[in-house]
């Protein structure tokens, strides 16, 4: 019944692909919309992520709960 759910996502100003694989980005908007209406978003937050080559990665969390 009215579970949560998190997700992660690659933001925006992420990559474009991650281990040489097309990779699809979020903001919060795009993301409500594929979801639809069955959820609420609770919170969202970002954080720059190092990655092991020295870059960094842009990511989005997400709290969802079901309605």
């Amino acid at each position: 019944p009215q579970g949560y759910f998190l997700l992660a996502t690659f933001a925006p100003t992420g990559p474009k692909q991650c281990s040489e694989l097309d990779i699809v980005q979020y903001d919060k908007d795009k993301i409500v919309q594929l979801l639809g209406g069955g959820f609420t978003l609770i919170k969202t937050t970002s954080e720059t992520h190092p990655h092991p080559n020295g870059s960094t990665q842009d990511f989005n969390y997400f709290l969802f709960q079901k309605l």
